[in-house]
């Protein structure tokens, strides 16, 4: 055999270990032995690991790299993509939550996101990993990601260290109705803004000038955009906020502060409130006090679409249901996987917000007038 078959004979060889250490490399990060945005060991130690020239190790990694499975930062090796795990094959994508039990307004909107997660990765052969984290610590949970080989995590999570973390780790996540000012992490919310935009200009046609708050205003990311959006709208209809009109209070006091609210001598004709349970204290309270909606004073709550005709209705006594903000959980699961989706092919995407539409849910029988 002259030089030139020789050379080939070698070439071919190292053809086949190259492709061969490429493939074992690809199991090794679908099965989550190697996460997203860990490093790939090294090219030395690579070479020893499975017996090849480093030329090779060389090889496989560039045909890794070419694939969009890893990426080579200079002085440090070839970081892991996202796109390198793949969910139909056991890499599941992670439901993570973090907001204690004991807020049950918002208990039934996870139940229905995590179902239509469910719903949504079926097509797609994905499992979805439901993974409660009430007070774990964020270096925790990360573990636990990994321990689970995620391909992926949908968060409802308002815990900026914690999102800090996993952002971080370059794993594909989105926050889903929930976020934390200054994370860098894609976020799903409802857009509660333009909602308290819509309570107020409908108060405001109906001529209510004395128009209430009632619940959280600046305690969490929702809130913060529920109230600017009434601070605009009462802006623009020429009024101001009357702090003595706004009541924040917790879950145990919720019926306490309502009594006060609506027993003040002048006591707004108006109230925004901000989720269904704060609603239905009001109309507790109103009820005691001989107070009723639409003649003595008008109330604008909010809760999602898939709950206004059903769980919402139950925790309201009485027939009146109010005027309600409504937005579809549907809609942010699909583009909560969207995003993530997108985040599998494209790992250097800037993090963006993705607020769902509102619209202002009356119920049949309104008043067209307020006083009747």
């Amino acid at each position: 055999m002259d030089t030139t078959d020789l050379a080939q004979s070698a070439a071919a060889v190292g053809g086949r270990q190259a492709a061969n250490l490429a493939q074992s490399l690809r199991q090794r990060m679908a099965d989550g032995q190697v996460r997203a945005g860990e490093f790939l060991p090294g090219e030395r130690e690579l070479a020893a690991e499975h017996g090849v020239a480093r030329k090779t190790v060389a090889s496989a990694l560039s045909a890794l790299e070419a694939d969009g499975l890893v990426r080579c930062v200079p002085r440090h090796g070839y970081r892991v993509m996202a796109r390198a795990h793949d969910p139909t094959r056991g890499a599941p994508l992670a439901y993570v939550r973090t907001a204690p039990r004991a807020e049950k307004h918002r208990e039934t909107v996870h139940n229905h996101l995590l179902s239509m997660l469910e719903q949504l990765a079926s097509p797609h052969s994905w499992s979805i990993l439901a993974m409660p984290s009430v007070g774990s610590a964020p270096s925790e949970v990360m573990q636990r990601l990994k321990a689970a080989g995620a391909s992926g995590v949908v968060l409802e999570v308002m815990d900026k260290p914690m999102l800090d973390l996993i952002a971080a780790a370059g794993m594909p996540a989105i926050c889903v109705d929930s976020w934390a000012e200054g994370a860098e992490i894609d976020a799903v919310v409802q857009d509660g803004f333009l909602g308290g935009l819509q309570a107020v200009n409908w108060l405001t046609a109906r001529g209510h000038r004395q128009i209430g708050w009632f619940g959280h205003a600046l305690s969490t990311f929702q809130s913060r955009m529920r109230f600017s959006g009434v601070a605009t709208g009462l802006f623009e209809a020429g009024l101001e906020i009357d702090r003595k009109l706004c009541v924040e209070c917790d879950e145990a006091g919720v019926l306490d502060a309502a009594l006060k609210l609506l027993s003040q001598r002048h006591r707004p004709t108006a109230i925004v409130t901000l989720w269904s349970r704060h609603a239905a204290a009001i109309l507790t309270a109103a009820a005691q006090l001989k107070l009723k909606l639409y003649r003595d004073f008008d109330l604008v709550s909010w809760t999602t679409e898939e709950d206004y005709a059903s769980a919402y209705r139950t925790i309201l006594p009485g027939t009146l249901v109010p005027p309600t903000i409504v937005w579809r959980v549907r809609d942010m699961a699909e583009a909560a996987m969207f995003r993530l989706v997108q985040r599998r092919e494209h790992s250097g995407l800037a993090a963006v917000q993705i607020r769902i539409p509102t619209r202002l849910e009356l119920a049949k029988g309104t008043p067209a007038t307020f006083g009747r």
